[in-house]
């Protein structure tokens, strides 16, 4: 693990933000992901393999919680509002992204997206239904506001949301920029960066070309703990380590995802993209059905199993693009060109404008824009 996080890249970061093949590919990862193990979160393995004998696939056959069928949850919908948060900063309609997001986070837990048919955000955390109640995360600064709240956060509500990171000029600082606004504990910024930072690797490497497991996770996992004080770094080193070396051994059970002090931990979830990667940088071909065997797996493993699914299927979708994705399970995602114009339209903004890094901490807001359709 140390060489791991020691270790230089072996080709240079190049933005890839107006690549919308890769871009789509990591969101639509995302969206996959999570609409498949929709069913399966919270549920425990056995069961799941009773459930379903044949392994989970889209579509399914029934809505489920509430959700309409085939849909995401808010795994997506919050990726989303990054991506309109970042959109609104490339335009310069938004010089501090932090309260940008804290609006727009807001207005969807009171009305989800009304162009969908939604009349309130589904499956909003209870951590992040805390801290939208907490004095300042509106009115004032919401990542002191994050920081205020009493109680774990190191979860992976942040984790969930930042594949766009990745496609913009600066992933590392976007992660730690826009991870605290929810979740202010520093395992979950750490999961953040390396989470984005694999997605641009990822995203680099032409389609076709091997995958350089050492070279694709070193610079991540260094970045990562670079920020960590020593007793932090050596947690994190510990579970991203055995979760590494997992991804090389293909042994995904050992990571118990369905045991109940595992779900929802930002390093759990980010083990899950770890493992993808390790098995995605092995596999002699990269396709749509070593897609659907990886978030497949990931899902059955019960837990926080759209979150997993999600978080992995975003890193695997950077590696395959958009046009490499399983078509049949794209056609079943009922706002799946709603989705695909959000990002264009993001993209188009373009994320190589004055505005393309994150501003200080501490830069004052101003009002966000309308919502777009």
């Amino acid at each position: 693990m140390g060489a791991l996080l020691d270790a230089a890249p072996r080709f240079a970061m190049a933005c890839v933000a107006t690549d919308p093949d890769r871009l789509l590919g990591a969101v639509f990862g995302c969206a996959l992901g999570d609409a498949l193990g929709l069913p399966a979160e919270g549920c425990l393995k056995a069961i799941l393999a009773d459930r379903y004998p044949a392994g989970l696939a889209l579509p399914h056959a029934a809505p489920c919680r509430g959700f309409p069928l085939n849909d995401w949850s808010d795994d997506t919908d919050h990726t989303a509002l990054v991506v309109r948060t970042l959109r609104a900063h490339a335009l310069g309609q938004a010089a501090d992204p932090a309260r940008d997001f804290a609006k727009r986070l807001s207005a969807w837990a009171q009305r989800g997206f009304p162009e969908l048919g939604d009349t309130a955000g589904l499956g909003c955390g209870g951590m992040t239904g805390r801290l939208l109640r907490s004095p300042g995360f509106l009115g004032g600064d919401p990542r002191a506001a994050a920081a205020a709240l009493s109680g774990p956060k190191a979860g992976n509500g942040a984790l969930m949301r930042t594949a766009p990171c990745a496609f913009t000029a600066d992933p590392a600082g976007w992660a730690r920029y826009l991870g605290p606004v929810t979740h202010a504990d520093p395992l979950s910024t750490a999961a953040c960066v390396a989470q984005a930072l694999l997605i641009r690797e990822v995203s680099a490497v032409p389609l076709g070309a091997a995958v350089g497991h050492r070279a694709c996770l070193g610079e991540p996992l260094r970045a990562a703990a670079a920020g960590l004080d020593a007793k932090a770094r050596g947690k994190f080193v510990r579970w991203l380590g055995r979760a590494a070396r997992l991804g090389r051994a293909a042994r995904l059970a050992d990571l118990e995802h369905d045991g109940r002090d595992n779900r929802g931990f930002a390093l759990q979830s980010l083990g899950c993209a770890l493992w993808a990667f390790g098995r995605l940088a092995a596999a002699p071909a990269r396709d749509a059905a070593l897609f659907k065997a990886l978030v497949g797996e990931i899902a059955m493993e019960g837990g926080d199993a759209d979150t997993n699914a999600a978080i992995a299927g975003a890193v695997v979708g950077a590696a395959l693009g958009y046009r490499g994705l399983p078509q049949d399970w794209l056609a079943a995602l009922p706002h799946r060109a709603w989705l695909e114009a959000e990002v264009r339209a993001w993209a188009g903004a373009s994320a190589e404008g004055p505005a393309a890094r994150p501003p200080p901490a501490g830069e004052p807001g101003i009002e966000p824009p309308q919502r777009t359709a």
